[in-house]
């Protein structure tokens, strides 16, 4: 009799133990239920907080860019063939025309044929020279050595700059041009000259040639 008690009370622990371990596990399926629950519903509130403050949040205005300065293209140095080009026939502001008749030009020097140099000696480069400075405030004697293309004028663009009242803004030009150097007039107020006489449109030049600038006289020289 003593060991059917004692083995009712092992089986009644026994049961009471299989209860509290089946409670158990049900209490916490429930648990973890209730937090996925919680978590979904948190969720869900956060998405819709954000989209209602999406919504109130105004859209912010496009702001104009303003436009970025461009630079000016730089200016490339005028070729030969860009010189040559036809000018504007019409009269410049601030040039005076030359009276007819009262111009003094110095007289052409007769220049024989160019000598060809010997062999072995050196010929200096091709210039002009201020024969007449006239009102230009140039010094007479002043060497201007030539390049393939040589502008003369009264602005300051051009090689060489002629401070008179008779000259041109651009007035002339000495080029080169199959192997000769070429005086040419850049439609001019008062024409340009050569050895007093004004040249129709270019002329080929000789050594010891006199141009007629305004009131400033240049003699050609074909070696300095």
């Amino acid at each position: 009799m003593a060991h059917l008690g004692l083995i009712q009370l092992i089986g009644k622990w026994l049961f009471l133990a299989g209860l509290y371990a089946f409670i158990l596990v049900i209490f916490r399926a429930l648990f973890r239920s209730l937090r996925v629950e919680e978590s979904e519903k948190g969720r869900s509130l956060a998405q819709s907080h954000g989209r209602q403050a999406a919504r109130q949040i105004p859209a912010r205005p496009a702001v104009p860019q303003e436009p970025v300065p461009q630079e000016p293209p730089m200016q490339r140095p005028r070729s030969v063939p860009a010189l040559l080009e036809d000018e504007q026939v019409a009269e410049e502001p601030g040039v005076i025309r030359q009276p007819a008749g009262r111009s003094r030009v110095p007289t052409a020097r007769p220049v024989a044929d160019e000598p060809v140099p010997a062999p072995g000696t050196r010929r200096g480069k091709p210039c002009l020279v201020v024969i007449a400075a006239g009102s230009s405030g140039l010094s007479e004697g002043t060497v201007f050595p030539l390049t393939a293309a040589v502008t003369i004028g009264r602005s300051a663009e051009n090689s060489i700059r002629v401070s008179d009242r008779f000259t041109s803004t651009r007035h002339a030009m000495v080029f080169l041009k199959d192997g000769r150097r070429i005086l040419r007039d850049r439609n001019s107020t008062n024409g340009t000259t050569r050895n007093g006489k004004k040249i129709a449109s270019e002329v080929a030049l000789s050594n010891g040639d006199l141009l007629g600038i305004g009131t400033v006289v240049l003699e050609y020289r074909s070696h300095s």
